[in-house]
């Protein structure tokens, strides 16, 4: 029991050295610490087998390795994948632990979206939508996003629509209805909604989209700039 409990008890104090190895050293040094513990003593363990007292001691030297190897997961995450795929992984995994969380479904659904893996983003979207009987309007935001990424405008509109239903005061809303009446060449309709837009927030503008917006594909912002050009925004 001792032996088994180890490793559980070993990890609350070493946890701390090991993150800060980790973040000072860098990955190789830590886990480099993690293994050559590990490694050793779990070879000794083998040779000193019938050495009760060796035995406890190689197994609290790898219980004391083990940290270093297992936090080294969270900091290869974030030096080597880029802040989308840490987003989509965090989403993922909230999922997992609340498969029936509406609001856990809607945010994977917008950060797949912005990383162009649009079927994924409105499985999930419409999964939120499923779970929740009153759904958030961004919700259909979110939907008419994945569509106007696939160049389905009036499926787009159409989602815009009901987000619009939920929140008529909401900027966001008329600017997006705007953007998607430019792409379908209704223009009148498109500059009435980005006068609204304006009304709403005066500091809507193609500028302030081009900063913000955190769409991977650099063709569809290019896309939604233009049509927010000929709905009539500023500059």
């Amino acid at each position: 029991m001792l032996l088994a409990a180890s490793y559980m008890i070993a990890y609350i104090p070493v946890n701390f050295p090991s993150c800060w190895a980790l973040d000072k050293l860098g990955l190789k040094w830590g886990v480099g610490i993690g293994v050559i513990l590990t490694g050793i003593f779990g070879f000794l363990r083998g040779i000193f087998a019938a050495n009760f007292i060796m035995v406890v001691i190689c197994q609290i030297m790898c219980a004391i390795g083990q940290p270093f190897i297992l936090n080294s997961f969270t900091k290869m995450a974030s030096t080597w994948f880029p802040l989308s795929e840490k987003a989509i992984a965090s989403g993922k995994r909230s999922v997992e632990l609340q498969p029936n969380g509406a609001g856990f479904h809607a945010d994977l659904g917008s950060t797949l979206s912005y990383a162009g893996r649009v079927d994924e983003a409105i499985a999930h979207i419409k999964q939120a939508i499923r779970l929740n009987p009153f759904p958030p309007f961004y919700y259909y935001q979110y939907l008419s996003r994945c569509y106007l990424q696939m160049g389905q405008y009036e499926d787009a509109l159409a989602e815009y629509r009901k987000a619009l239903q939920r929140a008529p005061d909401n900027p966001a809303n008329h600017l997006s209805i705007a953007i998607t009446y430019a792409l379908l060449d209704r223009e009148e309709e498109a500059r009435a909604s980005a006068a609204k837009a304006l009304e709403l927030n005066p500091n809507f503008s193609v500028s302030w989209y081009s900063k913000i917006s955190k769409h991977k594909d650099q063709a569809f912002a290019k896309h939604v700039v233009d049509a927010m050009r000929k709905a009539g925004f500023p500059e």
